[in-house]
């Protein structure tokens, strides 16, 4: 585990002992000596964000953002996500992976909890009758659900009939556009102490994307080209990392009695 602390004084001993960087003084033997550029905070923050935005599908960095329902509603926000029924800093989500709604009347903890699809937007399109029923259709709980065009809402079908309900999202956080929330809830790195949400064996990914980005403004094209290698090779290993034990061993076959429809394993 790599703290936002150890990730900038790497950052900066890399970029220190191969010149990609005009700094004087020698980095020293401790944790809490280095004092970087706001640069560098910055380009471990916006790597961050790239390498979540790259791995999202995989799934291996996630955060729970559960609220209630309004009748009435047609869309959620993502940017920043409901008011969280946990009391929950609201973090903006860059992707939501899946849903469910509880028919719980107030209660997280009683009634029937449904999945909802997360569908493309062209099928989304298809079962609202090219939208014209969305202003009409509302039922007892949610089916479907989009990002429209990947915006920052999450459309959903039919419409919320019953206050109450309980909604939980599954979201792959977006720390850029949280500037508020700490770290550990979906948000950027900010204290010494923050630690990116994804798996560890990944965290010095974000000090390559530096090496990366300050290598070739300072025109250190070797320096540059093989941070970037290595930048790719990390990406590759968290999606592979994410399809063997983020989303479940894909070879395990379970099958529900209760669901008729495809299920994993034939």
């Amino acid at each position: 585990m790599a703290t936002f602390q150890q990730l900038q004084s790497y950052a900066l001993w890399r970029l220190r002992s191969r010149g990609a960087l005009p700094f004087t003084a020698p980095p020293t033997n401790s944790e809490s000596d280095q004092n970087p550029p706001s640069i560098i905070k910055a380009l471990l923050n916006t790597g961050y964000n790239e390498f979540l935005s790259r791995t999202m599908e995989s799934g291996i960095a996630v955060y729970g953002a559960g609220f209630y329902t309004n009748a009435g509603d047609t869309r959620w926000p993502l940017r920043p996500c409901p008011n969280s029924i946990f009391n929950d800093p609201q973090l903006a989500a860059m992707r939501v992976l899946e849903a469910t709604y509880n028919m719980g009347g107030n209660s997280i903890t009683t009634g029937q909890t449904f999945d909802i699809e997360i569908c493309s937007t062209e099928k989304f399109k298809q079962i609202t009758g090219a939208y014209t029923r969305r202003a009409s259709w509302f039922g007892p709980r949610v089916l479907y659900a989009t990002q429209l065009f990947g915006q920052p809402y999450l459309d959903i079908a039919p419409g919320i009939a019953t206050s109450g309900d309980y909604i939980n999202l599954t979201c792959v956080p977006d720390p850029e556009n949280s500037p508020l929330v700490p770290c550990q809830y979906g948000g950027p790195m900010v204290n010494p102490g923050d630690v990116p949400l994804f798996p560890s064996q990944f965290h010095r990914a974000l000090v390559e994307f530096v090496v990366m980005e300050c290598g070739d403004a300072s025109d250190k094209t070797n320096q540059s080209k093989r941070a970037e290698e290595k930048w790719e090779k990390y990406i590759a290993e968290a999606l592979a990392w994410g399809v063997t034990r983020g989303q479940g061993m894909p070879e395990v076959g379970v099958k529900d009695t209760y669901y008729n429809g495809p299920q994993v394993g034939g």
